[in-house]
């Protein structure tokens, strides 16, 4: 009994072209993530030269429905560019909840 001949792999065109593209195509991705994290860099420290503000924050963890006396929490200062929206600015912000 006769075995069939193995069937010779496909030839592949031009192969040499493409690891230079390749490895274009990796430079050019790391300048990329190079020139972003450096933009990061100049653009974040920007934006820490705000004023400092007066923030009320949690001292000790807060359990849900629990009502909020003055022991537990306590004043921080934080730059008004980080400020989240409607934070409480004063203790007697928050009276009543």
């Amino acid at each position: 009994m006769a075995l069939p001949l193995p069937i010779p792999p496909p030839a592949r065109p031009n192969a040499g072209v493409r690891t230079p593209l390749f490895l274009l195509g990796v430079g050019m991705a790391l300048l990329a993530f190079i020139a972003m994290f450096a933009f990061g860099i100049i653009f974040a420290n920007r934006g820490l030269t705000g004023r400092q503000v007066p923030v009320v924050i949690a001292a000790v963890d807060i359990q849900a429905r629990e009502p909020i006396t003055i022991d537990m929490v306590s004043l921080a200062q934080v730059s008004s560019s980080s400020l989240p929206p409607h934070a409480f600015l004063r203790l007697e912000d928050l009276k009543g909840y």
